[in-house]
């Protein structure tokens, strides 16, 4: 697989997206130079793969012979390398722009959007695919998979990706496939309103050949118009290797686009059981006398869908909670207390920011008196939180961890505890 790049630069090379499509141009041999603000593993990776890295962002990281500029959404436009480049006269784009870029180079596409659950079916796909194609599919997957890069260039003959709503680059996707798995509100303020971003939605489906989605009133205009609609009724389930109905709805939506291509249904339900999961997503991190799971979710359809998932367990439910950006704590704030008040112990950390800047919509003190007494605001101090866990819970009981801020760096401390 050819690419028309020489020199790529990469502002924010070590976020998963961005890393990710900086290893399938260096597969594809490109050379590759970016920056971040920290030096993270998927960057230190890259450096091994032969990329250019440094660390913190000035006009002179950028190359002066780079062919393209690629940033992510996070970096705003008086970034110095941003800067540097439209000095220089060095074309720049988004993310998700360059991605339908590479899409185009590959013979056929299967790209992933939806609110929720992008990155779990896009592994799914990517999993099954390496696993039955006599090809060598290319994938960008939005998360860490175990064992296993989140992206692989692969032969040209089959990209597997995920698309984004959140600054509405879906939009410029082309694909053979593509899936919408759901449609929410989330991210609508990113976009702009709520009707924008269901229309970025409805151009990413013009620009699919084939088209699979629920059977659901929010998908029904889109489905009504579409020229090749593949409708996946909400109650159907397909049985694969990690837990939640969700994640068995997601693996139907996965089948039914790899039969699309021709796969056949035999061998994509055998490379199914074989799915170890993503990152993050209902992941089980400690099983003792108490067990610990981790899960990604920060909007409430996931946070509803991973406490139906402990519905397996029998003891008290302990749950650590994330808000993830206070845009969210101000519009769902009362759904999410509503669905935490059914775990026994919950603790609500500061919210986590992201690269927004909303902290003038509040806090979650009105989040935590919402739940109920059994809530109580919790402090990042985690070592400390890891151990009045550990002491709060009774064998049976499981903790499960919510959100996609860097409540993962209570994992770690939080094993130790309960292992002691």
């Amino acid at each position: 697989m050819q690419l028309p790049w020489r020199n790529l630069h990469f502002i924010g090379l070590g976020g998963v997206g961005m890393s990710g499509l900086g290893r399938i141009a260096l597969e594809a041999g490109v050379s590759v130079s970016g920056s971040d603000l920290v030096p993270s593993t998927a960057a230190k990776e890259l450096a091994g793969l032969g990329a250019q890295l440094t660390i913190g962002h000035r006009a002179g990281a950028l190359p002066l012979h780079s062919d393209l500029v690629i940033y992510s959404s996070a970096v705003p436009e008086d970034n110095p390398e941003r800067l540097a480049a439209a000095a220089a006269g060095i074309p720049s784009i988004r993310r998700g722009e360059f991605l339908a870029q590479i899409a185009g180079r590959y013979d056929r596409v299967i790209a992933v959007a939806g609110s929720h659950g992008k990155t779990t079916i896009t592994a799914m796909l990517a999993h099954v695919a390496q696993a039955v194609s006599p090809a060598s599919p290319g994938y960008l997957i939005g998360g860490s998979v175990p064992n296993h890069p989140s992206a692989a260039a692969g032969d040209g003959s089959l990209l597997i990706c995920e698309v984004d709503e959140s600054d509405a680059t879906l939009t410029h996707m082309t694909c053979t496939v593509g899936i919408i798995g759901n449609m929410d509100d989330d991210h609508c303020w990113s976009v702009g309103t709520v009707d924008k971003l269901r229309a970025a939605f409805a151009e990413f489906a013009t620009r699919s050949n084939s088209l699979v989605l629920p059977d659901c009133p929010e998908l029904a205009e889109i489905a009504q118009t579409h020229r090749n609609p593949i409708l996946i009724a909400e109650s159907a389930e397909t049985e694969v290797a990690i837990p939640g109905r969700h994640n068995r709805y997601n693996a139907v939506l996965a089948k039914s686009a790899l039969t699309q291509l021709g796969f056949a249904d035999s061998a994509i339900d055998s490379a199914l059981q074989t799915f170890p999961g993503v990152d993050r997503r209902l992941c089980l991190r400690f099983q003792g006398a108490v067990t610990f799971i981790e899960d990604y979710a920060h909007h409430p359809v996931e946070v509803k869908a991973a406490l139906e998932a402990m519905g397996d367990y029998s003891g008290r439910l302990i749950v650590v909670f994330e808000p993830h950006r206070w845009e969210r704590v101000r519009r769902y704030g009362a759904e999410f207390a509503t669905l935490l008040a059914a775990a026994d112990r919950v603790y609500v950390l500061p919210t986590f920011a992201a690269w927004m800047d909303d902290t003038h919509l509040g806090g979650v003190e009105a989040l935590v008196a919402g739940i109920g007494p059994q809530a109580c605001l919790a402090t990042k101090h985690w070592r400390a939180l890891a151990a009045e866990i550990a002491e709060f819970a009774n064998p049976g009981d499981v903790i499960l961890s919510l959100g996609a801020g860097d409540i993962n760096q209570l994992t770690a401390p939080l094993v130790e505890a309960l292992a002691e």
